[in-house]
């Protein structure tokens, strides 16, 4: 496709959601050093978000929505 035609963007359809708060107020004010709760956190937030676009992925019917 050549010419102006090629900026004539596909439709989509686009999903903004947003997941649960994850709670940070039990842990001391120091927490954010200890490396390895950062690292559990940051991991429980990445399978979080992960699981949430699989779920999504699977109720989409077609590629554009």
């Amino acid at each position: 496709m050549d010419g102006p035609a090629r900026l004539i963007p596909l439709p989509s359809k686009w999903i903004i959601e947003f997941g649960k708060p994850i709670p940070t107020d039990h842990y001391p004010e120091d927490a954010w050093q200890d490396a390895m709760l950062v690292f559990d956190l940051a991991d429980q937030v990445r399978d979080t978000i992960q699981q949430m676009l699989y779920r999504n992925l699977m109720k989409r019917r077609t590629i554009f929505g």
